[in-house]
């Protein structure tokens, strides 16, 4: 879903959103949400002192968000910055293959762990920035091998794979979704920001 990055950029306040489980080739990473409904949402709260209309339109395969008002009521950028990436497993599992054979289910993708930053520079009062992080789990590379084939002929790890999932120090672990706390800084100097208008 793009509507978020659009929502995003245009600074309204994000009450309830979900990323997808992995990253998409579509949009930056950090900046998707996904929508399952009634299970999954996505809500959205205009913060600004101004009426904003949402138009979408489609076409072919590209959807089009754009949030319009009459007047620019302040300014907003985002940054989103990948902080760690996450090696994926390799999983082995014996099952159906031709006798002396395997084959691979599922290619591995790696995990990130992505900090979005967003700055807010309203006409009328104080700028502020707010920081989130979101976490992609990495999706492990998975094989099936014959009973009788030698897992030693399998191919050699491709770059980014590790033969084990890393596991995380809840202790340092920042937070990881929406949901959790959003660190305000309040009195934000735009210098040296690129800003985009909304």
């Amino acid at each position: 879903q793009q509507e978020d990055a659009a929502a995003l950029r245009a600074g309204l306040k994000i009450i309830e959103a979900y990323k997808h489980s992995r990253p998409l080739a579509y949009i930056e990473k950090g900046l998707d949400a996904t929508v399952a409904w009634p299970f999954v949402d996505l809500k959205l709260q205009n913060s600004w002192p101004v009426p904003i209309a949402i138009q979408a339109a489609v076409k072919g395969n590209t959807i089009t968000v754009r949030m319009l008002t009459e007047s620019s009521p302040g300014r907003v950028a985002i940054r989103s910055e990948v902080k760690e990436t996450i090696p994926f497993p390799r999983v082995v599992e014996v099952g159906r293959a031709p006798r002396g054979s395997f084959k691979r289910k599922q290619e591995g993708i790696p995990g990130f762990r992505i900090q979005r930053t967003r700055f807010i520079w309203p006409l009328e009062g104080t700028a502020r920035r707010e920081v989130v992080f979101k976490r992609y789990r990495p999706t492990p590379e998975l094989f099936v091998v014959a009973p009788d084939f030698d897992q030693a002929e399998l191919p050699p790890l491709p770059e980014g794979a590790e033969g084990y999932e890393p596991e995380l120090d809840p202790s340092t672990s920042p937070p990881l979704d929406e949901h959790d706390p959003v660190r305000l800084e309040q009195g934000v100097d735009p210098a040296g920001v690129d800003a985009l208008r909304v």
